[in-house]
């Protein structure tokens, strides 16, 4: 009996030894701090797609999207350029911010052109910074059948 006990003691010992493994450290995702250009991508059932070359800054408080005329004329422009706040928690929240004495409008079309403001890249989304230098954002909202991708490569850390 005695020994007994003592075997099982040595494979308590090797069990938790063997079973406790040192803290998993999972390193939080890069800051998004910087300006990216890339694309911005509207889908919803029945409607033709919409697609634009954007620019997008990031600053630690903020994010402001503006059409990237050096990729693609103002005559063509479907979404508005926007200025907007972002929390990075299990994707990215991208919102408006509530400004006294402002009015939402101006965050959902902050240069006044031409634009569809209801089409802006506002809500929560899937945030993937798998690659280096690229951020992808989705969002499928049920809701509206509609299905929102940005893809956009850092082209500096400056903002």
């Amino acid at each position: 009996m005695r020994m007994f006990a003592g075997f099982m003691a040595v494979m308590l010992v090797a069990a938790i030894y063997i079973g406790c493994r040192d803290d998993v450290i999972v390193e939080p995702p890069p800051p998004l701090e910087g300006t990216y250009e890339g694309v911005y991508r509207y889908e919803r059932t029945g409607q033709p797609v919409k697609e634009q070359f954007i620019k997008w800054v990031f600053t630690p408080n903020t994010q402001l999207m503006d059409l990237d005329t050096a990729k693609q004329p103002e005559s063509e422009r479907i979404f508005c350029d926007i200025e907007g706040r972002y929390v990075v928690d299990a994707g990215i929240d991208l919102y408006i911010p509530i400004v006294a004495g402002r009015d939402s409008s101006y965050f959902q079309n902050r240069t006044q052109k031409e634009c569809n403001p209801s089409l802006g890249p506002f809500g929560q989304f899937q945030l993937d910074q798998s690659t280096k230098n690229r951020v992808v954002m989705v969002r499928n909202n049920v809701a509206d059948s509609a299905f929102q991708r940005i893809i956009i490569d850092k082209i500096s850390d400056e903002y």
